[in-house]
């Protein structure tokens, strides 16, 4: 299966940063339901970067 056109995080440190800026602007959110879908979304980006790592590792 090809590589999709969307861009991939890859470096942890990227993706730290991409998740604390997700964390700040999820603290200005008033609605719960958004959130939480907020830092769902940082735990998912944080998952995804080490599985990656993990795979790069094992090859």
């Amino acid at each position: 299966m090809s590589q999709e056109k969307t861009p991939q995080l890859t470096d942890l440190q990227m993706a730290l940063n991409l998740v604390s800026k997700i964390e700040k602007q999820a603290q200005r959110i008033d609605d719960p339901e958004l959130k939480r879908i907020l830092l769902i979304s940082g735990c998912d980006i944080i998952d995804r970067v080490l599985e990656q790592q993990q795979t790069r590792v094992a090859a």
